[in-house]
């Protein structure tokens, strides 16, 4: 009995293959990342003083790599911010 001949996951990988990723390795990147950021200790309290600065350390977290990067490379650090549909879907991650 052949198992992946019965599953048709020759037909579900090539599905999968022909979708478009863009949000949804986005979307998880970004739950991930803010689930994270919500496990640091004292992340509720800031969260319930100044929702603005929970706002932007998650931003911070969702996009940190091209902050650095952008650092480095001696670019504007709120260039990677300057995206307004990745900015969004963060935002409503959050």
């Amino acid at each position: 009995m052949d198992v992946f001949g019965f599953l048709n996951l020759n037909e579900l990988a090539l599905g999968l293959s022909n979708l478009s990723m863009f949000p949804y390795f986005d979307m998880a990147h970004y739950i991930v990342s803010v689930m994270s950021l919500r496990e640091q200790p004292g992340a509720l309290e800031v969260s319930q003083r100044s929702p603005f600065a929970c706002w932007f350390s998650s931003m911070l977290y969702c996009f940190g790599g091209a902050v650095l990067s952008a650092l480095m490379m001696a670019d504007a650090p709120v260039a990677p911010l300057s995206n307004t549909t990745n900015l969004l879907l963060a935002s409503l991650m959050w």
